[in-house]
């Protein structure tokens, strides 16, 4: 089920977007992705963290065709990408890369839509509305759209209580039906992913209440997981599935997703247009 901004999100995005393009810069030296640690609000139904400096060439593409190069632009600056949404329909983006905190403060304080409301950290909220972009220390930007306080008390604590990402790419969905209602199955689902070449390989761990449940979920699991990626690319071949029981938790690999599965993925379900564009 796609997740969908909440409201006014369209304007925020744009006033973020046309702010840190006002300085735009190029990525810094790209570091290899190794347990790194994301913050992770206690109360988010999805938290996710990306290394975006191991991007393979080809993906930066897809960005560009299917957002535009705002988005893509920022994607070029940013090394770390951490995301977490909640349902009372905020987002919250930890970003870290190359926003040198001067310029970026600059940057917004020359947006006539964005207005210096704290310090330590600086903090700047959108105008008429409830977003916010926190400055803690250079190169790292905190955004919400319904104020920082949230997110950055989960930076602050993301050492002892975060999420730790030893791959490209991890989403935690500590509840799936908190997440998807709709969805069959509940249990904790942490996704991981890796870059071979220009393929993303995934593997799925779903934990559950004991091993009983575990077994009676491993074929709905597949069954499910199957139908998601044959949406995404009808040469996908269930075959191809691998899958164990170890304990309570169901684990599925086997799962890669080529360019064209995935720009259809950012298409489908990742509404950044939402966001809005500048000058929208």
């Amino acid at each position: 089920m796609p997740y969908r901004p909440g409201k006014g999100l369209g304007k925020v995005g744009a006033a973020l977007i046309a702010a840190l393009l006002f300085f735009a810069g190029c990525r810094s030296i790209p570091r290899e992705a190794a347990a790194y640690v994301a913050p992770l609000p206690p109360e988010a139904v999805l938290t996710a963290s990306l290394h975006a400096g191991s991007l393979p060439p080809g993906l930066e593409n897809s960005i560009f065709r299917v957002y535009g190069d705002d988005i893509a632009g920022i994607m070029k600056r940013t090394e770390e990408l951490n995301l977490s949404l909640f349902d009372d329909g905020a987002a919250e983006l930890l970003l870290e890369g190359n926003f040198p905190r001067f310029r970026t403060s600059l940057a917004l304080g020359f947006s006539r839509s964005w207005e210096l409301t704290g310090r330590n950290p600086d903090t700047w909220t959108l105008r008429e509305a409830d977003a916010q972009v926190s400055l803690p220390e250079g190169g790292t930007l905190l955004f919400s759209s319904l104020g920082t306080d949230r997110i950055l008390r989960a930076w602050e604590d993301r050492f002892e209580k975060g999420l730790v990402r030893e791959n490209d790419l991890v989403i935690l969905i500590p509840e799936m039906k908190n997440f998807s209602p709709g969805l069959p199955l509940g249990g904790e689902c942490r996704i991981v992913g890796t870059w071979r070449e220009t393929d993303l390989e995934l593997s799925f761990l779903w934990r559950f209440e004991d091993a009983r449940q575990a077994r009676t979920a491993l074929p709905l699991a597949k069954l499910l997981l199957w139908g998601f990626m044959k949406g995404l690319d009808p040469d996908f071949d269930r075959r191809t599935l691998s899958s164990r029981i170890d304990g309570s938790e169901v684990q599925i690999g086997g799962i890669r997703m080529n360019p064209g599965s995935i720009e259809q993925l950012l298409t489908e379900y990742v509404d950044l247009q939402a966001w809005g564009r500048i000058g929208s």
